[in-house]
């Protein structure tokens, strides 16, 4: 997921083809366009429930090893 485009438009190359073109943004689509790319709330928690059944997000109680500090928090005066 990402935010709105910066640019009105961006390149993107087919890896396989080596092929490229001008993919332009949202200013130039219609309403509809729009509208079809745009994720449900069913389609939201679909996704979660695929990313969690992989299980790549952790839970409080099984910290992943990069959640581990080294070294104490430091506090701010």
């Amino acid at each position: 997921m990402r935010g709105p485009a910066v640019k009105e438009r961006f390149v993107v190359t087919d890896r396989a083809t080596g092929k490229a073109w001008w993919q332009y943004g949202a200013a130039t689509e219609t309403a509809e366009a729009a509208a079809a790319k745009h994720m449900s709330d069913d389609q939201l928690r679909a996704r979660i429930a695929a990313l969690r059944a992989t299980g790549i997000f952790a839970t409080a109680s099984q910290p992943t090893a990069s959640h581990k500090r080294s070294r104490p928090p430091t506090t701010l005066a």
